[in-house]
């Protein structure tokens, strides 16, 4: 039998439940430069302020979006991004680990299994 994933809109509405459930001040669709693409949730909590960015591919997440979210990071203020995706390549990954980048990986499968938000504690 197969697995049925969560939607992209599906997620997002889990998103907004936590983050309207834990009262935190969010942006929704931010265009931060046109050749980028819009922060999907930019949370801004008294600490830092955080993206959350949501990448629901039917493939593996390549390794360039990590410089791509890098970006978002260096040029934009940005102090942490929640990468939301249903897979992410191997080197995605060594990369994030290897250059200490803040990039933390959320598993679409996490909101469809875990009984709290995964979004807890990462805010």
């Amino acid at each position: 039998m197969l697995a049925k994933f969560l939607t992209k809109e599906e997620v997002e509405n889990k998103i907004r439940e936590f983050l309207h459930e834990h009262n935190y001040q969010y942006k929704e669709g931010i265009i931060v430069q046109k050749k980028l693409k819009a922060i999907d949730f930019a949370v801004t909590t008294s600490e830092s302020k955080v993206a959350i960015m949501l990448f629901m591919w039917n493939r593996s997440l390549p390794y360039d979006k990590v410089f791509y979210l890098e970006e978002y990071l260096n040029k934009y203020g940005i102090d942490k991004v929640l990468l939301i995706c249903k897979q992410i390549s191997p080197r995605a990954k060594e990369i994030i680990r290897k250059e200490k980048i803040s990039i933390e990986i959320i598993y679409e499968s996490d909101f469809r299994t875990m009984k709290e938000s995964p979004l807890l504690g990462r805010l």
